[in-house]
């Protein structure tokens, strides 16, 4: 297991979204905390339909027109509080959710060993 932490989190405003770095098997990945009114979500920031970056660099995660996380590259949206695939090519996977632990305004992420992919 690894933790990372990822300041100020708590001051995220309800739709944003902070990245944070991490290496899992001598791979550079890249995860993201999302706050959606007052509750925060971690995930890695990969599709899993063609395992690419969900922002393509953006830092955009998050649509309030459709309450839903989105994919940059084709369009999947996922639930935000269960990262569930309900639309688009990859429907019925899901997002990889890392644990989350609020210590003061940062988070503690905790993320596997190896990717968890659905």
């Amino acid at each position: 297991m690894l933790q990372v932490r990822v300041p100020d989190v708590a001051k995220l405003r309800s739709g944003q979204a902070r990245k944070f770095a991490f290496e899992r098997d001598g791979e550079a990945c890249e995860g993201f905390v999302l706050r959606r009114g007052p509750d925060l979500f971690a995930y890695n920031n990969r599709c899993p339909h063609w395992r690419v970056d969900l922002d393509m660099g953006e830092g955009r995660f998050y649509s309030a027109l459709t309450d839903r996380i989105f994919c940059s590259s084709h369009g999947a949206l996922f639930v935000p509080s269960t990262g569930y695939c309900d639309a688009g090519p990859c429907v019925g996977d899901q997002l990889e959710r890392f644990e989350l632990e609020l210590v003061g305004d940062d988070a503690v992420i905790t993320i596997s060993a190896t990717a968890g992919w659905s």
